[in-house]
């Protein structure tokens, strides 16, 4: 899969810890000047030079999702890091267009794709990457007693379009008020709680279990990415309906919401056992989330490389 894990693990809420630390990309490029924390990302000026002359090919296209040449506020995540029982991530401030212009552009522009393999670890180090860095958030959702897992295709997605993916998924958003904490700083369990209510209709009275499994970095992007698992005693039938009832708190994505519940199955492990047959319809963070999902229903179905 185009995915590197780089740490494995059960962490809790409560054992993520989130803090603002200074772009090293804004310190370098301003000659070691020091920013008042949290800083702001801005690429270097080769990347930055691609980036604009990408942007500007995307939003020209007809096809283009036209929610996508809305400019909004992110996160750059620079760095995540295991630290005893915690799992501790650094933002600084980013924008979506400077995913998209960089991550995303890396999957589709040759050149932009050149420069990440130019940067730290060929692109699959998050410290001092020189990309935005939008965290994404790919959620497996499970029912253990039942041994089943939930999936869904995704058709609006920025990257791997039309591919299977967790039953939920985002990233974490700094216009979003549930996606941080009162102090401003990324909330990465509050994010996954909002998603998981506003895509698959699964409040937190729903979830036996949840937790961070893993972490990783997408080898064509260098997004990292973080996976989670829920486990919840709801059954398809019961998400389908409260999805398509539209609660009041979700109904504004009701259509979105109603496609992808449509589209979620079952599937027993054994179908997802063999990851080569995974590799071209998957999305990879979601094909690992869902491995090591499946590792929890069914202990050994599938192995993985210590990072």
């Amino acid at each position: 899969f185009d995915f590197r894990i780089l740490g494995l693990g059960s962490y809790h809420e409560g054992e993520a810890v989130a803090e603002w630390s200074d772009c090293p990309c804004s310190v370098y490029q301003s000659g070691g000047c020091q920013f008042t924390t949290p800083s702001h990302y801005e690429p270097p000026d080769d990347l930055r030079v691609e980036m604009n002359r990408h942007l500007k090919s995307l939003f020209s296209d007809p096809d283009t999702n036209p929610k996508w040449k809305k400019e909004r506020p992110s996160f750059k995540t620079n760095a995540i890091r295991a630290d005893g029982k915690n799992l501790v991530f650094q933002f600084c401030h980013s924008s979506w267009h400077r995913f998209l212009g960089t991550n995303q552009g890396a999957a589709k522009d040759k050149t932009i794709g050149k420069l990440l393999k130019k940067a730290p670890g060929g692109g699959t180090q998050i410290e001092a990457s020189p990309f935005a860095n939008n965290l994404g958030i790919a959620i497996a959702v499970i029912d253990c007693k039942s041994e089943t897992l939930y999936f869904t295709v995704r058709k609006d997605v920025s990257i791997h379009p039309k591919h299977k993916s967790t039953a939920v998924g985002t990233q974490l958003h700094a216009y979003d008020p549930d996606h941080k904490g009162p102090d401003g700083i990324p909330d990465v369990f509050g994010a996954a709680y909002r998603e998981l209510w506003n895509e698959a209709g699964v409040g937190r009275e729903d979830i036996r279990d949840i937790y961070i499994m893993g972490w990783g970095v997408g080898t064509r992007t260098g997004t990292p990415e973080l996976l989670f698992l829920c486990d919840t005693g709801k059954k398809l039938s019961e998400i389908k309906k409260d999805v398509c009832e539209a609660r009041v708190e979700h109904a504004s994505e009701f259509d979105s919401l109603r496609m992808q519940a449509e589209a979620s199955i079952m599937l027993d492990y054994q179908l997802l056992a063999d990851l080569d047959e995974m590799r071209d319809d998957w999305e990879p963070e979601a094909a690992v989330a869902c491995a090591l999902a499946l590792n929890k229903l069914v202990p050994g179905c599938v192995s993985f490389k210590e990072p």
